[in-house]
């Protein structure tokens, strides 16, 4: 009998509860919302209800924050008004701020993964430097409690990827939703990578309103040839899946390959089958393209004579680097290579030239 008394009596102890004192603010500390621990009001760390001494009080503040040893108490006392205004008023506005807190991390997570997928930088930044230099930025800034918001903002590889695949789908699933109501035409070509990888890529041109727009409708890689069977094939399936009528297609441009303009097999002439009110059209820049392979002689000669100075003096490290020496006082310190498939690029190349003549004569004379 006497055992069981004095087990009960222990137990009765260890259930008793301490009692928040008022002294305890001279340690930085304030009665905790559920009336039974401590909280810090510089980190908001709560203690346990044992912990309500004031040793282990004093311990946390010369521990953690010994800047405010030896403060007013008036001090103490202002940092408590600022915590308990920012606190909510009962349990139900409690989950409610962290329900909102959680929809404005997700509202962040989402609107840093739209300026990484637009600056095409690669997912895992997001953890790696976006969300390590906030935290760090806030702490210095705004101090310990708002860095806390930040790491809430998920930001993974993952999370940043998923992101991105939902807004683009949602952005492809309102653009098709705009082409099945209304006409519109279609822009497409093949183009091989510096991969060698073919891909097929299709715009859409459409008028909302008074105004015309342009899209990138689809990009798929052709994992086989290249024909015009195979690309028609591509959108054929992309039309049915997504229930886009043919019959909306205006106009269709094209460049001059056989697999897109070819009489019987061409991706134009499967393309009539379907829609036979379809224009089709050459692509201008092309034509440009063909005409300008067919100078004079006396251009043609001037300009292989300026781009092969601009290959002497692009082509080698060293030239470039004097090079770009010789022009530290111009607007331009480096020539324009030549493309052959861009038919704006000859003008550029041209226009580039003659803005650093003397620069390029100078160099010649010593280095040719």
């Amino acid at each position: 009998m006497a055992k069981r008394q004095v087990e009960e009596t222990a137990e009765n102890v260890k259930k008793k509860k301490r009692g928040f004192q008022e002294s305890y603010i001279e340690f930085g500390f304030i009665e905790a919302m559920d009336k039974i621990r401590a909280e810090c009001i510089f980190c908001h760390e709560k203690l346990a209800n044992e912990s309500l001494k004031p040793c282990k009080l004093r311990r946390h503040q010369t521990t953690k924050h010994p800047e405010t040893v030896g403060k007013p108490k008036e001090f103490f006392i202002r940092k408590r008004e600022l915590v308990v205004t920012s606190r909510p008023q009962n349990i139900k506005e409690s989950f409610f701020r962290a329900g909102s807190d959680q929809r404005q991390a997700t509202v962040a997570s989402l609107e840093c993964s739209l300026l990484i997928a637009q600056a095409k930088k690669p997912h895992n930044i997001g953890e790696t430097l976006i969300k390590p230099a906030c935290i760090k930025m806030a702490e210095i800034l705004c101090g310990p409690q708002v860095a806390n918001k930040f790491k809430t903002v998920p930001l993974s590889n993952n999370t940043v990827k998923d992101r991105i695949d939902r807004m683009a789908g949602n952005v492809e699933k309102t653009l098709v939703e705009k082409i099945r109501t209304r006409p519109f035409s279609i822009q497409l070509d093949e183009t091989t990578t510096v991969a060698e990888e073919a891909i097929l890529i299709v715009y859409v041109q459409y008028i909302e309103e008074t105004e015309l727009k342009q899209d990138i409708l689809m990009s798929v890689n052709l994992t086989a040839t290249t024909r015009g069977e195979d690309i028609f094939g591509v959108v054929d399936t992309y039309f049915t899946r997504h229930n886009i009528p043919y019959e909306n297609i205006v106009a269709c441009c094209t460049d001059g390959a056989a697999a897109m303009m070819g009489k019987n097999k061409g991706f134009n002439s499967r393309l009539k089958e379907k829609a036979p009110h379809c224009l089709v059209f050459h692509c201008m820049i092309h034509r440009h393209a063909l005409a300008a392979k067919h100078l004079c002689e006396d251009l043609d000669v001037t300009l292989k004579t300026v781009v092969k100075i601009v290959n002497f003096i692009k082509a080698r490290p060293v030239n470039k680097r004097i090079f770009a020496q010789l022009c530290e006082d111009e607007a331009h310190q480096t020539l324009l290579l030549h493309t052959e498939v861009r038919w704006l690029s000859r003008g550029r190349v041209l226009v580039r030239f003659m803005e650093l003549k003397n620069q390029i004569s100078e160099f010649l004379a010593v280095h040719n």
